[in-house]
């Protein structure tokens, strides 16, 4: 009888556990004020050390999930199998692999892109609406509804692929596959354009590529 009593006491404080934990929000639960993400890595000990971070945090989101449910995670949208791919691919940079071989010997190149060259990529890639805009003057002044909604699901596609364009030119192509296999792992452009306008955002996206004459390189990640 005494066993029994342990028991449920045993699961009424996991109850009261789980109950606190979904009062807060996935970040405030997982991501708290006091724990900052460390800067980008530059060095394979710097990459240890996010990776360290980060493990937690998805332990956390896993603990949360569990608890609460799929649907109050807003984290990265890390809802479902989305989570599990996330997962995978901190495990492949962060566990000895050519993925992990690659990353570390571009670090020093990619951290200098990521702080110096995002004022380059807004220009680049505002430049690259105004040429479309120009181009599809008509459907836009026609009232195409949903022009609009497709331009802003291109905006952070566009950007993403300006890092890209920046990784090959300083730091190799190698680099660049590696920065690419990372953002489809982490399905970073999954969510950017709904299924409904993918194939209008792949149309101008073929458009930009003619009028800047820049490849584009993340097509395949939408």
């Amino acid at each position: 009888m005494r066993t029994l009593g342990l028991v449920i006491l045993a699961f009424s404080i996991g109850m009261l556990k789980a109950h606190h934990i979904c009062r807060k929000s996935d970040s405030e639960a997982c991501l708290p004020e006091d724990r900052n993400p460390p800067p980008f890595p530059g060095t394979e000990e710097q990459l240890q050390d996010a990776c360290k971070f980060f493990r937690n945090v998805l332990q956390c989101l896993v603990e949360y999930v569990d608890k609460c449910g799929a649907r109050n995670v807003h984290i990265m949208d890390a809802t479902g199998g989305r989570l599990d791919r996330i997962i995978e691919t901190h495990q492949e940079i962060c566990q000895a692999s050519s993925l992990q071989t690659d990353l570390v010997e571009s670090l020093p190149c990619i951290k200098n892109i990521i702080e110096n060259d995002d004022d380059l990529c807004q220009e680049r890639t505002r430049n690259a609406f105004v040429q479309l805009q120009r181009t599809m003057a008509d459907k836009v002044t026609t009232g195409q509804n949903n022009i609009f909604e497709v331009f802003d699901c291109l905006f952070p596609v566009l950007h993403i692929n300006c890092f890209a364009i920046q990784t090959e030119t300083k730091c190799g192509s190698r680099a660049r596959n590696t920065v690419l296999a990372i953002i489809q792992g982490l399905e970073l452009l999954n969510e950017e354009c709904l299924d409904t306008m993918r194939d209008e955002a792949l149309e101008m996206l073929e458009v930009i590529e003619f009028l800047t004459d820049q490849k584009i390189h993340v097509k395949n990640l939408l």
